[in-house]
């Protein structure tokens, strides 16, 4: 951990600075029906989005798998969808494929964003605190402290924590609540989402868990009885938990005790 990590933490915990998002990227969605169309791309109810104000969201499949996961923002103009940097063109592709005779534009954003992890669970969800447009570029970003907050608080990156073929409804109950409205009409995915909603569960789910141990991506997670429960996906060490991590668990294995390289983990969340 870096020397200056601890305090940073305690600063960006406090509410005192924020953290500067340069390895994500942004497209704007523009044109008079960008909210009727946006609506139906998104699993986050938009309609009533105000500008100012944030929502988390996915971008699913047609079969309900992920796409990506978002953040969404509006002005009186235009919607912000904010994602990984890695992700842009997939994203940008998903949207042009479900593009027919909309009158939208899909444009690049310039804008940069901060992120205020305490704000919220860590979620962009319902403040307009919890993500700002920076005026100027900021410092550059601590990414080992942005990867302590964000296994905390439980927000996914996209080939670590979750790829092509996971479904949305496996990356958790918090997930799920901060994401996905089960109120609102149609959207791509919607019918796989409530289909697997009503079943009751999936067959996996992304959990959090802590240790005294430290752990890496890649670990198993072993059962008491030395089954693999699942493995780890992301892992860190925060000042205030030790060492944390996030992994992707059979459901079977769920409130068993589980373990990794040979130490006792517990689930957080």
């Amino acid at each position: 951990m870096g020397s200056n990590i601890p305090r940073l933490y305690e600063d960006v915990l406090q509410g005192l600075v924020k953290l500067p998002l340069s390895q994500f990227a942004a497209l704007t969605i523009e044109g008079p029906d960008r909210r009727a169309w946006l609506q139906g791309q998104l699993t986050q109810d938009v309609q009533a989005l105000h500008p100012g104000a944030f929502a988390r969201a996915c971008i699913l499949t047609p079969t309900g798998q992920m796409t990506a996961d978002v953040a969404i923002a509006t002005d009186s103009e235009r919607f912000f969808v904010l994602m990984e940097s890695a992700l842009k063109e997939r994203v940008r592709e998903r949207f042009h494929e479900f593009l027919i005779i909309e009158d939208v534009a899909i444009n690049d954003c310039d804008e940069m964003f901060e992120w205020n992890p305490c704000t919220q669970n860590g979620d962009f969800k319902g403040d307009s605190e919890a993500v700002s447009f920076c005026a100027k570029p900021p410092m550059e970003p601590q990414a080992e402290l942005f990867e302590i907050l964000r296994i905390e608080q439980g927000v996914p990156m996209f080939a670590k924590d979750y790829d092509a073929k996971t479904l949305a409804l496996e990356l958790g109950q918090k997930f799920v609540q901060s994401r996905i409205s089960f109120q609102k009409g149609c959207y791509v995915g919607q019918e796989v989402v409530h289909r697997i909603y009503a079943r009751g569960h999936t067959n996996r789910t992304w959990i959090g868990l802590r240790s005294e141990n430290p752990m890496q991506p890649g670990d198993e997670v072993i059962t008491g009885s030395g089954e693999t429960a699942g493995r780890v996906t992301s892992a860190a060490v925060s000042p205030r938990l030790g060492p944390i991590a996030r992994a992707m668990i059979k459901n079977q294995h769920l409130g068993q005790s589980l373990s990794v390289n040979g130490g006792p983990v517990f689930e957080i969340e």
